[in-house]
């Protein structure tokens, strides 16, 4: 499983979060987030439902991830 990279600063008033995957580093960007936590939460769940909707990941696997994320694991 690769490291969790972590987000860069949040911006205001950004209407679109585009996330950025180089296949050769296996680098994530993404540019904006937001900083409010509510919209925060809809991005990494829309995200969540994606990976799960077309398995690419399994619900142990997200699991895992947050746990990560989370310094649970």
């Amino acid at each position: 499983m690769n490291k969790v990279i972590p987000f860069p600063q949040p911006l205001p008033d950004i209407e679109s979060f585009p996330i950025y995957f180089n296949h050769t580093s296996g680098e994530i960007v993404m540019p904006f987030v937001p900083d409010c936590r509510e919209d925060a939460a809809h991005v990494l769940g829309n995200l969540m439902v994606i990976l799960l909707e077309d398995k690419i990941l399994s619900t142990n696997d997200i699991y895992q991830v947050a746990m990560q994320a989370a310094g649970e694991l």
